[in-house]
């Protein structure tokens, strides 16, 4: 049994060594839970990989299973499956997907899909001067503040998913958010934002929230509270290193 946040779910490998190699990979806030295993008709979320004859089959919280011919691609989908769930399930935090750095103790949120570009863009903002605070989920407590992920960055490339650890091993303190940036890469594009007002702030960020449909209320009220001084900025970009320079001065003028 794993607990993420607040939120309790079981795990199951075929060996000890691909367990290990699926508790490796997850974000330091994953521990184990300190409550008795339940017995297994009694554990309502279970994930898990298992052997099959043509490469694995990945069990998700509804007991579906996908298959999928090589492990470590198996690892990281059920990876993303247990975080979507965690993100569903605590009641302790709100999680959207957007990538997070600080800067000037102040947090800048990237919202935004996969393959959005938002990776590149926080790299970038690191590689700057902020603090990497997650790449996958922005996660606001009830005070409006962003958590630290404490998962390090993927990158895509043509070996495929490769993990760049740009954070501290020491957790940092949650952050109030001074800036949301909704923007997609576009080759030979100028950043040249327009400014948001918080309610259209508001419904972008809800886009991307995981409990959206399933928490409204208190998704909505979290995310009110998170953007009531915040700077809210949308439109495309160039390339990441230059966006990061433009972001982080505006950040320290805001």
């Amino acid at each position: 049994m794993l607990e993420a946040y607040g939120a309790r779910l079981a795990v199951s490998a075929p060996d000890a060594a691909v367990l290990q190699a699926i508790l490796d990979g997850l974000p330091r806030g994953w521990e184990p839970s300190r409550e008795a295993l339940a017995a297994e008709e009694d554990i309502g979320w279970r994930f898990g990989i298992r052997r099959a004859a043509d490469g694995y089959l990945i069990r998700d919280d509804q007991g579906r299973e996908h298959a999928c011919a090589e492990l470590d691609l198996a690892i990281v989908m059920l990876h993303s499956q247990m975080r979507r769930f965690v993100g569903y399930h605590t009641d302790e935090l709100v999680f959207v997907h957007a990538g997070v750095v600080a800067a000037g103790g102040a947090a800048i949120v990237l919202p935004g899909h996969s393959f959005a570009g938002k990776s590149t863009l926080v790299e970038a903002l690191v590689r700057a001067g902020a603090d990497f605070y997650s790449d996958e989920y922005a996660m606001f407590d009830a005070d409006g503040r962003v958590a630290h992920y404490r998962e390090p960055l993927v990158r895509r490339g043509a070996r495929g998913q490769e993990e760049v650890d740009l954070g501290p091993g020491h957790a940092l303190d949650p952050a109030p958010v001074g800036m949301v940036v909704l923007t997609t890469f576009r080759p030979g594009a100028s950043w040249a934002p327009r400014r948001l007002s918080a309610g259209e702030g508001l419904v972008a960020m809800m886009e991307h929230a995981v409990p959206a449909r399933h928490r409204p209320a208190q998704t909505m009220a979290v995310l009110r509270q998170a953007l009531g001084g915040a700077t809210i900025l949308s439109g495309e970009r160039g390339e990441a290193d230059e966006t990061a320079q433009l972001l982080l001065a505006a950040s320290r003028a805001a």
